[in-house]
């Protein structure tokens, strides 16, 4: 098995500012979480907020 990197954490300062840019202006589909955090599926690697 070829190792790859699955998830990707990023600690931010607004998370509402941070999920306007993540879906309206990079176009990533967010996956449905609690309000305090976000998490985005993109070609199989998970992105989190």
């Amino acid at each position: 098995m070829q190792p790859r990197i699955s998830m990707i954490t990023l600690g931010v300062r607004d998370i509402a500012t941070s999920v306007e840019f993540y879906e309206k202006g990079l176009g990533f589909p967010r996956l449905e979480s609690p309000p305090s955090v976000a998490f985005f599926k993109l070609n199989g690697t998970w992105l989190g907020l």
